[in-house]
């Protein structure tokens, strides 16, 4: 069985800056925000398998470290699923993937925190290089990690796919949160974005839903 969580976030006038990416910092950006809802945890393999079961899903691409049909990864997050299957499956549900600014606010707060827990440097409060074990966690195995608000696995265990495109001109998703497979401090940064074109599907990439309140 699962069960989902959604936890409320006032996100009015938050405040997106930039640092780092693939290719370009993103610059900072005052944008205005309704309140929205955030899952507290990644899209478990459980969960979405409820998606495939009601038909509305695909399945992930299974094999090395992918999650599906694999024993005991129910409670991981889904992977090896690109952004077409995980925005079928937040529509499935009543939701949508978050807007690049609504993570990032979510993931800093208020307060715009280096990490999603604060300030201190990554060391084990989340499922990543020197923690992860070659694979992801269980969601929310890492309290420790856990933003103040208690969003779950907002660094480490898998990037996570956004609604947004990641320029003008360039359709690539956006990606959040750094994964498993991550282990310098500056790719777990809440503020560090990726893309990957909306077909990529990895181990090291899921997703979490959100909905507008």
């Amino acid at each position: 069985m699962w069960t989902r969580a959604w936890l409320s976030l006032a996100l009015s006038g938050a405040l997106l800056a930039g640092c780092g990416g693939y290719l370009d910092d993103f610059p900072a950006n005052t944008v205005a925000l309704g309140p929205a809802r955030l899952d507290v945890t990644e899209v478990t393999v459980d969960a979405y398998r409820a998606c495939v079961s009601a038909g509305a899903c695909s399945l992930p691409v299974t094999g090395g470290a992918c999650n599906w049909d694999v024993d005991g990864r129910g409670n991981h997050p889904v992977n090896c699923v690109d952004w077409h299957q995980a925005n079928a499956y937040c529509a499935w549900a009543g939701e949508r993937l978050p807007a690049e600014e609504e993570w990032d606010a979510a993931a800093r707060g208020a307060e715009r925190r280096e990490f999603p827990w604060g300030n201190a440097l990554p060391n084990t409060q989340l499922c990543w290089g020197p923690t992860s074990g070659g694979h992801t966690c269980a969601v929310g195995s890492y309290p420790a990690g856990n933003t103040p608000e208690g969003l779950e696995d907002m660094a480490g265990n898998v990037w996570e796919w956004t609604l947004s495109t990641y320029a003008r001109g360039n359709t690539s998703r956006v990606v959040r949160g750094a994964s498993w497979d991550n282990g310098h401090p500056a790719f777990v940064l809440a503020s560090y974005r990726g893309r990957y074109v909306a077909s990529y599907q990895d181990a090291d990439l899921g997703f979490r839903c959100a909905r507008p309140m």
